[in-house]
Protein backbone atom coordinates (compact mmCIF):
# COMPACT_ATOMS: atom_id res chain seq x y z
CA UNK A 1 0.00 0.00 0.00
CA UNK A 2 1.36 3.35 -1.03
CA UNK A 3 1.65 6.30 1.23
CA UNK A 4 -1.13 8.20 -0.59
CA UNK A 5 -3.50 5.29 -0.27
CA UNK A 6 -2.78 4.93 3.43
CA UNK A 7 -3.45 8.63 4.01
CA UNK A 8 -6.77 8.51 2.14
CA UNK A 9 -7.84 5.42 4.00
CA UNK A 10 -7.00 7.09 7.34
CA UNK A 11 -9.08 10.15 6.47
CA UNK A 12 -12.12 7.97 5.66
CA UNK A 13 -11.81 6.13 8.96
CA UNK A 14 -11.60 9.40 10.91
CA UNK A 15 -14.74 10.70 9.18
CA UNK A 16 -16.63 7.52 10.00
CA UNK A 17 -15.57 7.78 13.69
CA UNK A 18 -16.68 11.44 13.83
CA UNK A 19 -20.11 10.55 12.44
CA UNK A 20 -20.50 7.81 15.02
CA UNK A 21 -19.74 10.26 17.90
CA UNK A 22 -22.53 12.68 16.89
CA UNK A 23 -25.79 12.29 19.01
CA UNK A 24 -28.98 12.53 16.98
CA UNK A 25 -31.83 14.94 18.15
CA UNK A 26 -34.08 11.97 18.73
CA UNK A 27 -31.78 8.98 19.24
CA UNK A 28 -33.16 5.74 17.92
CA UNK A 29 -33.55 2.75 20.12
CA UNK A 30 -30.35 0.70 20.11
CA UNK A 31 -30.49 -2.64 18.34
CA UNK A 32 -30.35 -5.78 20.41
CA UNK A 33 -26.89 -6.54 21.70
CA UNK A 34 -25.18 -9.55 20.20
CA UNK A 35 -24.29 -11.93 23.03
CA UNK A 36 -21.02 -12.77 21.21
CA UNK A 37 -19.84 -9.57 19.64
CA UNK A 38 -16.84 -9.90 17.33
CA UNK A 39 -13.58 -8.78 18.73
CA UNK A 40 -12.43 -5.43 17.45
CA UNK A 41 -9.52 -5.62 15.02
CA UNK A 42 -6.13 -5.03 16.47
CA UNK A 43 -4.73 -1.62 15.73
CA UNK A 44 -2.00 -1.55 13.14
CA UNK A 45 1.41 -0.24 13.92
CA UNK A 46 2.09 3.24 12.73
CA UNK A 47 4.40 3.46 9.78
CA UNK A 48 7.51 5.48 9.63
CA UNK A 49 5.52 8.67 9.10
CA UNK A 50 3.64 8.02 12.38
CA UNK A 51 0.25 7.13 10.75
CA UNK A 52 -1.53 3.97 11.88
CA UNK A 53 -2.68 1.45 9.34
CA UNK A 54 -6.06 0.93 11.03
CA UNK A 55 -8.52 3.41 12.63
CA UNK A 56 -8.59 3.14 16.46
CA UNK A 57 -11.76 1.62 17.91
CA UNK A 58 -14.36 4.20 18.97
CA UNK A 59 -17.21 3.83 21.41
CA UNK A 60 -20.14 2.36 19.53
CA UNK A 61 -22.90 2.96 22.12
CA UNK A 62 -26.17 4.12 20.51
CA UNK A 63 -27.56 5.81 23.75
CA UNK A 64 -26.70 9.23 25.22
CA UNK A 65 -24.59 9.48 28.35
CA UNK A 66 -25.78 10.32 31.89
CA UNK A 67 -25.31 14.04 31.40
CA UNK A 68 -27.30 13.97 28.20
CA UNK A 69 -30.16 12.03 29.86
CA UNK A 70 -30.35 14.56 32.75
CA UNK A 71 -30.37 17.41 30.27
CA UNK A 72 -33.19 15.73 28.37
CA UNK A 73 -35.28 15.30 31.63
CA UNK A 74 -34.86 18.97 32.51
CA UNK A 75 -35.97 19.98 29.04
CA UNK A 76 -39.02 17.75 29.33
CA UNK A 77 -39.96 19.23 32.78
CA UNK A 78 -39.58 22.79 31.50
CA UNK A 79 -41.73 21.98 28.51
CA UNK A 80 -44.41 20.41 30.76
CA UNK A 81 -44.44 23.43 33.07
CA UNK A 82 -44.66 25.77 30.14
CA UNK A 83 -47.75 23.91 28.93
CA UNK A 84 -49.55 23.33 32.28
CA UNK A 85 -49.05 26.81 33.84
CA UNK A 86 -51.18 28.70 31.29
CA UNK A 87 -53.82 25.98 31.51
CA UNK A 88 -54.00 26.35 35.31
CA UNK A 89 -54.21 30.14 35.09
CA UNK A 90 -56.96 29.89 32.52
CA UNK A 91 -58.86 27.47 34.77
CA UNK A 92 -58.57 29.86 37.74
CA UNK A 93 -59.79 32.78 35.65
CA UNK A 94 -62.72 30.74 34.41
CA UNK A 95 -63.64 29.70 37.97
CA UNK A 96 -63.45 33.30 39.24
CA UNK A 97 -65.57 34.65 36.40
CA UNK A 98 -68.13 31.89 36.93
CA UNK A 99 -68.29 32.67 40.67
CA UNK A 100 -68.82 36.38 40.03
CA UNK A 101 -71.55 35.63 37.53
CA UNK A 102 -73.25 33.27 40.00
CA UNK A 103 -73.14 35.91 42.73
CA UNK A 104 -74.58 38.55 40.46
CA UNK A 105 -77.36 36.21 39.39
CA UNK A 106 -78.11 35.44 43.07
CA UNK A 107 -78.27 39.14 43.92
CA UNK A 108 -80.58 39.76 41.01
CA UNK A 109 -82.86 36.92 42.08
CA UNK A 110 -82.90 38.18 45.68
CA UNK A 111 -83.66 41.70 44.47
CA UNK A 112 -86.52 40.44 42.35
CA UNK A 113 -87.78 38.32 45.26
CA UNK A 114 -87.69 41.32 47.63
CA UNK A 115 -89.58 43.45 45.13
CA UNK A 116 -92.16 40.72 44.75
CA UNK A 117 -92.50 40.31 48.53
CA UNK A 118 -92.86 44.06 49.04
CA UNK A 119 -95.56 44.12 46.43
CA UNK A 120 -97.41 41.35 48.22
CA UNK A 121 -97.03 43.15 51.58
CA UNK A 122 -98.42 46.34 50.04
CA UNK A 123 -101.42 44.48 48.65
CA UNK A 124 -102.07 42.78 51.99
CA UNK A 125 -101.71 46.07 53.86
CA UNK A 126 -104.16 47.81 51.54
CA UNK A 127 -106.71 45.03 51.89
CA UNK A 128 -106.39 44.99 55.70
CA UNK A 129 -106.82 48.75 56.05
CA UNK A 130 -109.91 48.60 53.86
CA UNK A 131 -111.34 45.98 56.22
CA UNK A 132 -110.87 48.35 59.17
CA UNK A 133 -113.42 50.69 57.61
CA UNK A 134 -116.13 48.04 57.41
CA UNK A 135 -119.39 48.38 59.33
CA UNK A 136 -119.21 44.72 60.40
CA UNK A 137 -117.27 43.96 63.58
CA UNK A 138 -116.04 40.58 62.32
CA UNK A 139 -114.63 42.15 59.16
CA UNK A 140 -112.82 44.79 61.20
CA UNK A 141 -111.41 42.07 63.44
CA UNK A 142 -110.15 40.24 60.35
CA UNK A 143 -108.36 43.39 59.20
CA UNK A 144 -106.80 43.88 62.65
CA UNK A 145 -105.38 40.36 62.78
CA UNK A 146 -104.17 40.66 59.18
CA UNK A 147 -102.17 43.73 60.18
CA UNK A 148 -100.74 41.78 63.10
CA UNK A 149 -99.57 39.08 60.71
CA UNK A 150 -98.03 41.61 58.34
CA UNK A 151 -96.23 43.24 61.25
CA UNK A 152 -94.55 39.92 62.05
CA UNK A 153 -93.76 39.10 58.42
CA UNK A 154 -92.40 42.57 57.63
CA UNK A 155 -90.62 44.14 60.66
CA UNK A 156 -89.75 47.36 58.73
CA UNK A 157 -93.49 48.11 58.51
CA UNK A 158 -94.04 47.66 62.26
CA UNK A 159 -94.13 51.36 63.15
CA UNK A 160 -96.55 52.22 60.35
CA UNK A 161 -98.92 49.41 61.36
CA UNK A 162 -98.77 50.48 65.01
CA UNK A 163 -99.74 54.01 63.99
CA UNK A 164 -102.69 52.68 61.99
CA UNK A 165 -103.89 50.51 64.88
CA UNK A 166 -103.43 53.34 67.38
CA UNK A 167 -105.56 55.64 65.24
CA UNK A 168 -108.18 52.87 65.01
CA UNK A 169 -108.26 52.56 68.80
CA UNK A 170 -108.72 56.30 69.28
CA UNK A 171 -111.71 56.33 66.95
CA UNK A 172 -113.34 53.08 68.11
CA UNK A 173 -112.43 52.84 71.81
CA UNK A 174 -115.10 55.30 72.91
CA UNK A 175 -117.55 55.09 75.74
CA UNK A 176 -120.75 53.35 74.62
CA UNK A 177 -123.93 55.32 74.81
CA UNK A 178 -126.41 54.32 77.46
CA UNK A 179 -127.42 54.89 81.09
CA UNK A 180 -124.59 55.61 83.49
CA UNK A 181 -125.90 53.45 86.32
CA UNK A 182 -124.12 50.36 87.59
CA UNK A 183 -120.80 49.06 86.38
CA UNK A 184 -119.34 50.78 83.32
CA UNK A 185 -119.78 48.87 80.04
CA UNK A 186 -116.75 47.15 78.62
CA UNK A 187 -114.85 48.38 75.61
CA UNK A 188 -115.70 47.23 72.07
CA UNK A 189 -114.19 43.93 70.95
CA UNK A 190 -112.39 45.33 67.92
CA UNK A 191 -110.89 48.17 69.98
CA UNK A 192 -109.66 45.69 72.59
CA UNK A 193 -108.12 43.46 69.90
CA UNK A 194 -106.25 46.39 68.38
CA UNK A 195 -105.11 47.59 71.82
CA UNK A 196 -103.65 44.20 72.69
CA UNK A 197 -101.61 44.17 69.48
CA UNK A 198 -100.28 47.66 70.14
CA UNK A 199 -99.31 46.66 73.67
CA UNK A 200 -97.36 43.64 72.39
CA UNK A 201 -94.68 45.87 70.90
CA UNK A 202 -91.06 45.27 72.06
CA UNK A 203 -90.20 46.88 75.38
CA UNK A 204 -87.63 49.70 75.18
CA UNK A 205 -86.55 51.27 78.44
CA UNK A 206 -82.97 52.28 77.60
CA UNK A 207 -84.08 55.43 75.79
CA UNK A 208 -85.13 58.91 76.84
CA UNK A 209 -88.52 60.51 76.38
CA UNK A 210 -87.11 62.61 73.53
CA UNK A 211 -85.85 59.52 71.70
CA UNK A 212 -88.93 57.34 72.04
CA UNK A 213 -92.61 58.17 72.01
CA UNK A 214 -95.20 55.61 73.03
CA UNK A 215 -98.59 55.15 71.39
CA UNK A 216 -101.02 58.04 71.51
CA UNK A 217 -104.01 56.64 73.40
CA UNK A 218 -105.23 59.82 75.05
CA UNK A 219 -108.86 59.63 76.11
CA UNK A 220 -109.42 56.03 74.98
CA UNK A 221 -112.09 53.86 76.61
CA UNK A 222 -110.59 50.49 77.56
CA UNK A 223 -112.72 49.54 80.55
CA UNK A 224 -112.49 45.95 81.76
CA UNK A 225 -109.61 44.87 79.52
CA UNK A 226 -107.21 42.08 80.43
CA UNK A 227 -103.77 43.63 79.93
CA UNK A 228 -101.58 41.29 81.93
CA UNK A 229 -97.93 42.15 81.22
CA UNK A 230 -98.91 44.70 78.56
CA UNK A 231 -96.31 47.13 77.31
CA UNK A 232 -97.59 50.66 77.88
CA UNK A 233 -94.20 52.22 78.61
CA UNK A 234 -94.10 55.86 77.48
CA UNK A 235 -97.74 55.57 76.39
CA UNK A 236 -99.90 58.69 76.30
CA UNK A 237 -103.02 57.81 78.27
CA UNK A 238 -104.07 61.21 79.55
CA UNK A 239 -107.76 61.12 80.37
CA UNK A 240 -108.01 57.42 79.44
CA UNK A 241 -110.70 55.30 81.08
CA UNK A 242 -109.09 52.11 82.40
CA UNK A 243 -111.55 51.29 85.15
CA UNK A 244 -111.62 47.66 86.30
CA UNK A 245 -108.74 46.86 83.95
CA UNK A 246 -106.19 44.16 84.76
CA UNK A 247 -102.70 45.64 84.61
CA UNK A 248 -100.82 43.00 86.61
CA UNK A 249 -97.10 43.09 85.77
CA UNK A 250 -97.87 45.64 83.06
CA UNK A 251 -95.14 48.04 81.97
CA UNK A 252 -96.20 51.65 82.47
CA UNK A 253 -92.77 53.19 82.96
CA UNK A 254 -92.78 56.90 82.02
CA UNK A 255 -96.41 56.59 80.92
CA UNK A 256 -98.62 59.67 81.01
CA UNK A 257 -101.83 59.02 82.94
CA UNK A 258 -102.84 62.55 83.90
CA UNK A 259 -106.50 62.68 84.96
CA UNK A 260 -106.95 59.06 83.92
CA UNK A 261 -109.54 56.79 85.52
CA UNK A 262 -107.93 53.86 87.29
CA UNK A 263 -110.74 52.99 89.70
CA UNK A 264 -110.74 49.33 90.62
CA UNK A 265 -107.62 48.58 88.52
CA UNK A 266 -105.88 45.32 89.41
CA UNK A 267 -102.22 46.23 89.08
CA UNK A 268 -100.31 43.64 91.06
CA UNK A 269 -96.59 44.36 90.60
CA UNK A 270 -97.32 46.89 87.88
CA UNK A 271 -94.28 48.89 86.75
CA UNK A 272 -95.03 52.61 87.16
CA UNK A 273 -91.57 54.08 87.63
CA UNK A 274 -91.55 57.81 86.84
CA UNK A 275 -95.10 57.61 85.54
CA UNK A 276 -97.22 60.77 85.41
CA UNK A 277 -100.33 60.14 87.52
CA UNK A 278 -101.14 63.65 88.65
CA UNK A 279 -104.83 64.09 89.40
CA UNK A 280 -105.48 60.48 88.39
CA UNK A 281 -108.40 58.69 90.04
CA UNK A 282 -106.99 55.43 91.43
CA UNK A 283 -109.47 54.99 94.26
CA UNK A 284 -110.06 51.35 95.22
CA UNK A 285 -107.19 50.32 92.95
CA UNK A 286 -105.24 47.18 93.79
CA UNK A 287 -101.59 48.13 93.38
CA UNK A 288 -99.93 45.61 95.68
CA UNK A 289 -96.20 45.38 95.09
CA UNK A 290 -96.32 48.02 92.36
CA UNK A 291 -93.10 49.87 91.56
CA UNK A 292 -93.99 53.55 91.68
CA UNK A 293 -90.50 54.87 92.28
CA UNK A 294 -90.26 58.61 91.54
CA UNK A 295 -93.81 58.61 90.17
CA UNK A 296 -95.75 61.87 90.02
CA UNK A 297 -98.95 61.45 92.06
CA UNK A 298 -99.68 65.10 92.73
CA UNK A 299 -103.38 65.52 93.48
CA UNK A 300 -104.06 61.81 92.80
CA UNK A 301 -107.05 60.14 94.44
CA UNK A 302 -105.74 57.04 96.23
CA UNK A 303 -108.59 56.57 98.70
CA UNK A 304 -108.95 52.97 99.83
CA UNK A 305 -106.24 51.95 97.35
CA UNK A 306 -104.27 48.86 98.36
CA UNK A 307 -100.60 49.86 98.21
CA UNK A 308 -99.27 46.99 100.31
CA UNK A 309 -95.54 46.37 99.70
CA UNK A 310 -95.61 48.99 96.93
CA UNK A 311 -92.49 51.07 96.40
CA UNK A 312 -93.12 54.83 96.40
CA UNK A 313 -89.52 55.78 97.08
CA UNK A 314 -88.99 59.35 95.92
CA UNK A 315 -92.57 59.64 94.67
CA UNK A 316 -94.38 62.97 94.78
CA UNK A 317 -97.79 62.89 96.49
CA UNK A 318 -98.34 66.58 96.97
CA UNK A 319 -102.04 67.22 97.77
CA UNK A 320 -102.80 63.55 97.09
CA UNK A 321 -105.59 61.77 99.00
CA UNK A 322 -104.48 58.66 100.93
CA UNK A 323 -107.47 58.42 103.26
CA UNK A 324 -108.32 54.81 103.94
CA UNK A 325 -105.40 53.54 101.82
CA UNK A 326 -103.68 50.32 102.85
CA UNK A 327 -100.00 51.07 103.41
CA UNK A 328 -98.85 47.77 104.89
CA UNK A 329 -95.07 47.56 104.47
CA UNK A 330 -95.24 50.30 101.84
CA UNK A 331 -91.99 52.16 101.16
CA UNK A 332 -92.30 55.93 101.46
CA UNK A 333 -88.61 56.79 101.73
CA UNK A 334 -87.98 60.36 100.57
CA UNK A 335 -91.57 60.62 99.30
CA UNK A 336 -93.01 64.14 99.14
CA UNK A 337 -96.17 64.18 101.32
CA UNK A 338 -96.73 67.91 101.31
CA UNK A 339 -100.46 68.54 101.76
CA UNK A 340 -101.28 64.80 101.50
CA UNK A 341 -104.60 63.86 103.11
CA UNK A 342 -103.97 61.02 105.58
CA UNK A 343 -107.33 60.80 107.42
CA UNK A 344 -107.78 57.42 109.11
CA UNK A 345 -104.90 55.78 107.22
CA UNK A 346 -102.94 53.17 109.16
CA UNK A 347 -99.24 54.02 108.77
CA UNK A 348 -97.90 52.05 111.71
CA UNK A 349 -96.14 49.48 109.53
CA UNK A 350 -95.19 51.86 106.73
CA UNK A 351 -91.50 51.82 105.88
CA UNK A 352 -89.31 54.87 105.64
CA UNK A 353 -91.80 57.39 107.09
CA UNK A 354 -90.28 60.28 109.08
CA UNK A 355 -91.48 63.06 111.36
CA UNK A 356 -90.55 65.64 108.71
CA UNK A 357 -92.84 63.97 106.18
CA UNK A 358 -95.78 63.90 108.63
CA UNK A 359 -95.26 67.57 109.49
CA UNK A 360 -95.75 68.44 105.80
CA UNK A 361 -98.77 66.12 105.40
CA UNK A 362 -102.29 66.57 106.78
CA UNK A 363 -102.68 63.95 109.56
CA UNK A 364 -105.76 63.86 111.75
CA UNK A 365 -106.61 62.44 115.13
CA UNK A 366 -107.70 59.20 113.40
CA UNK A 367 -104.40 58.74 111.56
CA UNK A 368 -102.52 55.74 112.95
CA UNK A 369 -98.83 56.65 113.11
CA UNK A 370 -95.79 54.72 114.33
CA UNK A 371 -95.50 55.20 118.14
CA UNK A 372 -92.24 57.10 117.97
CA UNK A 373 -93.69 59.59 115.49
CA UNK A 374 -97.05 59.87 117.29
CA UNK A 375 -95.30 60.89 120.53
CA UNK A 376 -93.41 63.74 118.87
CA UNK A 377 -94.68 67.10 120.17
CA UNK A 378 -94.41 68.70 116.76
CA UNK A 379 -96.60 66.00 115.24
CA UNK A 380 -99.23 66.49 117.96
CA UNK A 381 -99.25 70.20 117.20
CA UNK A 382 -99.61 69.50 113.49
CA UNK A 383 -102.60 67.21 114.10
CA UNK A 384 -104.34 69.87 116.18
CA UNK A 385 -103.78 72.46 113.43
CA UNK A 386 -105.25 70.17 110.78
CA UNK A 387 -108.25 69.30 112.94
CA UNK A 388 -108.91 72.98 113.56
CA UNK A 389 -108.83 73.69 109.79
CA UNK A 390 -111.43 70.99 109.17
CA UNK A 391 -114.05 72.48 111.50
Amino acid sequence: MTTGDSRADLIRQLRRAARRRQVPADPPQPPPQDPNPPEPPAPTQPDAAGSPDEEPAAPSSGQPGNGQRADWGQRTAILANAVTAPVAIAALLFTGISSLQAREELRNRNRELNISEQGQVTERFTAATEQLGSDAVDVRLGGIYSLRRIMKDSPPDREVILEVLTAFIRTHAVKPKGPGRGSPPKAAEDAKAAAKIVMERPLQLDVTQDEFFGPDLNGVYLVGMQLFGANLAYAHLDGADLRNTTLASAHLEHARLTKSKLNGVYGLQAQLREAELDKADASDAKLMGADMTSANLNGADLRRADLSTADLHGATLKDADLRGAILFNTRLNAANLEGTQLGDTDMRITRGITVEQILKARPTATTKLPPAIARDARVKTRIRDVERSLR
